[in-house]
């Protein structure tokens, strides 16, 4: 499924955005407005280059379905099959009556994380901390801690007092499955528990001119050590493809530390660092504004982060309790005895 068409006044669960109550549109001339968004596209959206979209091509397809007795209805559809073109999980249109999104970069692919699994087969000792955040121990010497969100900067908090409980533990499993993100601020908080000295983890450039490779001057980020608790134990960090914007700025961050496993399934593939805007007729979209680059080159955009071991599976169709992506996790973390404290 490219879109999500539901009443605007149901909350749509979209990484990193609040609930959006839109007022009924002013008139506007359906031609005017059409112009506007592309307009808005063309000067910032970051990622034409990279996907290799001919934006003033689709342009000569689009606009001819629109005119001065295009309805609302009409009008939302041509600005969905317009964006569909761009396949990006950061472009968003809200509107009164329906809003859009673009779906398909984790619709196709396996669930590959069900929490009751975990709960009732591995976890012993479980607790819940600020943010969501859970945690206990799924085998001697390692512990689990579980980030559900990026989104709340009380996440920081529950992993640290998590971290307070499980320091004495050698391993951990970190796990980030169905994390949609939330801010990247927390993220590299969190993955600064982790690190023992500075890493560069990826290098940020704005979209900043007409041209669509108008970029500004390469930003290189860092993760460092920060924070109250300092984790030094091996790492397992488990995704899937529903990581997506900060929580794969997250995995960034943690797969650059030499403590750190990824293990799972590649992750969604977005990190455009959208901002919200509206269009004369009172709708209001998002648009990425920003590339995200590797340390080794390249980019992960609408491709995702790939792990170290490789491991995917739908809980819908696999028999029994198990977790196969846990699995593997804890057959590369050999048991342990406990640190002293």
């Amino acid at each position: 499924m490219k879109r999500l068409l539901v009443p605007a006044v149901s909350c749509l669960a979209l990484t990193g955005c609040a609930d959006i109550l839109l007022d009924p549109d002013p008139p506007m001339d359906p031609v005017v407005v059409f112009d506007e968004l592309w307009e808005e596209f063309d000067r910032y959206y970051s990622h034409f280059e990279i996907k290799a979209v001919d934006w003033g091509a689709l342009r000569e397809v689009y606009r001819p379905r629109v005119t001065p007795a295009t309805t609302d209805g009409q009008l939302f559809a041509v600005f969905s099959d317009l964006l569909d073109e761009l396949r990006d999980g950061h472009v968003n249109l809200w509107t009164p009556f329906a809003l859009y999104a673009w779906t398909a970069w984790a619709d196709a692919y396996p669930e590959s994380f069900a929490w009751p699994r975990i709960a009732i087969g591995y976890l012993r000792d479980e607790r819940t901390a600020a943010g969501g955040v859970r945690w206990g121990r799924v085998a001697p010497g390692v512990g689990y801690v579980l980030i559900p969100t990026f989104a709340d900067r009380a996440v920081v908090d529950g992993v640290d007092a998590a971290l307070a409980a499980l320091s004495g533990e050698p391993q951990l499993v970190l796990d980030v499955r169905h994390n949609g993100g939330g801010s990247d601020n927390h993220a590299v908080a969190i993955a600064g528990r982790f690190a023992d000295a500075a890493y560069h983890y990826r290098t940020v450039q704005y979209r900043n001119g007409p041209a669509h490779d108008d970029y500004a001057v390469p930003r290189l980020d860092s993760v460092r050590p920060a924070g109250p608790i300092a984790y030094r134990g091996t790492i397992a960090l488990l995704t899937n493809r529903r990581v997506f914007s900060a929580a794969e700025a997250f995995v960034l961050a943690m797969r650059v530390l030499p403590s750190v496993t990824v293990v799972g399934d590649t992750t969604g593939g977005g990190a455009g660092n959208p901002i919200t805007r509206e269009l004369s007729n009172g709708w209001v979209y998002r648009i990425p504004r920003w590339v995200v680059w590797l340390p080794e080159g390249g980019t992960y955009e609408g491709v995702g982060l790939a792990p170290d071991v490789f491991v995917q599976f739908d809980p819908a169709e696999s028999a029994g309790n198990g977790d196969p992506i846990l699995d593997s996790a804890l057959a590369r973390l050999a048991p342990q005895e406990r640190v002293a404290r």
